[in-house]
């Protein structure tokens, strides 16, 4: 048997769909499984759950971003600045081991060094505009 699990926008189409046609408990259900991936990211404090909306207000796609206890909304386009961000840092984080494990392994230096080391490559990284805002 084949398990798919939904993604947050699909169930709330489900929800929308069923609302219209008047099914009443379909509704409530698509409801009820969203508010529980919320509860659930609300208590586990590395979850990161992700919602699409579209704001009645503007008619605009907003996204909406849980954190543990911590909930906010952001535009489409702040989402992707957000998420290049993310992964400006990633790439940036393994740059850093790698140098880390370099000086580590091949050179011997000792851990304060390195991090000295590191935080030179920041600083020239960032004076030489390579490094993410």
């Amino acid at each position: 048997m084949d398990v798919r699990q939904y993604t947050n926008a699909e169930i709330e189409e489900v929800g929308r769909v069923a609302r219209d046609q008047g099914d009443q408990m379909l509704f409530s259900l698509a409801n009820e499984i969203i508010a529980v991936r919320r509860l659930r990211a609300a208590q586990s404090p590395g979850v990161v759950l992700v919602e699409t909306v579209v704001s009645a207000r503007t008619g605009e796609g907003r996204i909406n971003i849980t954190l543990g206890t911590t909930h906010f909304q952001v535009s489409s386009a702040e989402a992707r600045s957000l998420a290049l961000n993310l992964l400006e840092g990633a790439e940036a984080a393994d740059h850093d081991a790698f140098v880390n494990r370099y000086f580590r392994d091949v050179v011997g230096l000792d851990s304060n060094a390195i991090q000295t080391l590191i935080g030179e490559f920041r600083a020239f990284r960032a004076k030489a505009g390579e490094d993410p805002p």
